[in-house]
């Protein structure tokens, strides 16, 4: 299955502040403070949020590095115990050591907890760009550890908060789901409607084995939801005492309320009491409230 990768963004200011982002620039372009310090004081950033580092890739490196050297000095911070924290510059690090480096160029900064961690997700966005499991790895650890709330993250880094909740929500679903979205076995936009099934894992087995797109996996995700709603009916009626059970519909209005359910994305119950009568559409979260809008608004949109 082929999926696309999204790009996250463009320009330095797209995940961090304009300010932080031109001292960065700076930085990078100023080699009269670089310096060469030993690459055994030099150790890994903890905010960092790329995880995955192929072999072949860092080889790949490390053979470039033998034959011209560092060409780019690594971006460091002070770290515990007389050592350097690295910000940016992990690859080049790791593959100055396969090359058998004693030494790498340096540029020193002045930086906080917080933004280390900004810059790492932003050094890996803007260049090798991330897994959306590692983004949203990135997303949480913001949040799990400098306090922020999902508005403010959305609104720092410059991106809507339903983008920001969707990812985070991407952690929810079972690992091995999350693996194949890491593998780009499945995509986000796939995730996002595996999320809504009771059994996460065999339907995304599902969708891989026969190969869905994202739009046929939406379409099977409420198949399946309606299928569940009228099996539980089913099952609340044959429970219930026969003189107390409520008048069944008829075969045309519950093909009404399946046809409004699918076009919705959304549960839809329709009651009608002689020529009067109501209709509930419900939602369980926001997401599904948004696209339920988002379709209501679309249809009186082409009736005007």
């Amino acid at each position: 299955m082929t999926t696309e990768r999204k790009v996250l963004g463009k320009g330095l200011s797209a995940l961090i502040s304009t300010d932080a982002a031109s001292l960065l620039q700076l930085d990078e372009r100023n080699h009269e403070h670089m310096i060469y310090i030993s690459i055994d004081d030099v150790e890994v950033n903890p905010y960092q949020p790329r995880s995955t580092m192929t072999s072949d890739e860092l080889q790949e490196l490390s053979d470039s590095i033998k034959e011209y050297g560092v060409l780019q000095p690594i971006l460091v911070a002070k770290g515990k115990n007389k050592r350097y924290c690295i910000i940016s510059g992990e690859r080049r690090w790791r593959a100055s050591i396969i090359a058998g480096l004693k030494t790498i160029p340096v540029i020193f900064k002045n930086c906080s907890d917080l933004m280390l961690l900004q810059i790492a997700i932003l050094e890996n966005i803007q260049r090798e760009d991330l897994t959306p499991i590692e983004e949203a790895k990135a997303y949480q650890q913001l949040i799990d550890q400098f306090g922020y709330t999902q508005d403010l993250l959305a609104e720092k880094l410059n991106k809507s908060r339903s983008h920001i909740a969707n990812m985070i929500r991407l952690l929810r679903l079972p690992q091995e789901v999350q693996g194949w979205v890491d593998q780009n076995q499945i995509s986000v936009g796939h995730a996002k409607a595996i999320f809504t099934s009771d059994e996460p894992v065999e339907f995304a087995k599902q969708v891989i084995d026969r190969g869905l797109n994202v739009r046929e996996t939406e379409q099977l995700a409420r198949a399946k939801k309606v299928k569940k709603d009228s099996v539980t009916v089913t099952r609340i009626k044959s429970s219930e005492n026969i003189g107390n059970a409520p008048e069944e519909k008829d075969l045309d209005l519950l093909s009404l309320e399946e046809k409004m359910s699918n076009n919705l994305g959304c549960k839809t119950e329709i009651k009608l009491s002689g020529s009067s009568g109501s209709i509930t559409l419900s939602f369980k979260t926001l997401e599904e409230f948004d696209i339920l809008v988002y379709a209501l608004c679309r249809q009186i949109s082409d009736m005007s």
